[in-house]
């Protein structure tokens, strides 16, 4: 990590993550951009909302050790934003499925959100839950429906 500076990128979820960016980048890339990062077995695409963190900044917003940074690859393109754009919108078309799955199998779960990754190889859905919940039934409905890797 010597030659890179952290970052703060917002995903479509409203959710952030801290990552680095090598310095080969660092002219190109300004707060506020669209960039191509890595992702969960692909890529993603998010918002850089703050620029120049320190590491231990970045730490905090990840919550994890420094293993879990990943890359900005890149400046987005037009048409891979559009994607994006279009990906937010599926994601709340997949709440409401989600949603409507969890009432037919009366899981105590609130759902509060989904992701999908930009490249549609996965859909996180963020839930709160006053227990552990067993999902197996809804991953394998969910999966069906949607082709993606599932996460909760």
């Amino acid at each position: 990590f010597q030659d890179s500076m952290y970052c703060a990128v917002e995903f479509g979820s409203g959710r952030v993550e801290g990552l680095f960016i090598k310095s080969s980048l660092l002219s190109n890339i300004k707060e506020l951009d669209y960039v191509i990062v890595e992702g969960d077995r692909g890529i993603d695409l998010g918002r850089v909302i703050e620029l120049d963190l320190s590491k231990n900044k970045a730490k905090m917003i990840n919550k994890k050790g420094p293993k879990s940074f990943r890359r900005v690859l890149r400046l987005a393109t037009r048409k891979e934003i559009k994607r994006y754009w279009k990906n937010i919108i599926m994601a709340s078309q997949a709440v409401n499925i989600c949603q409507k799955e969890i009432d037919r199998q009366k899981l105590p779960v609130d759902l509060v959100n989904a992701e999908y990754q930009w490249d549609q190889e996965k859909i996180t859905f963020f839930f709160n839950a006053k227990t552990r919940v067993d999902f197996r039934q809804l991953v394998v409905f969910l999966y069906t429906k949607f082709q993606a890797r599932i996460w909760m």
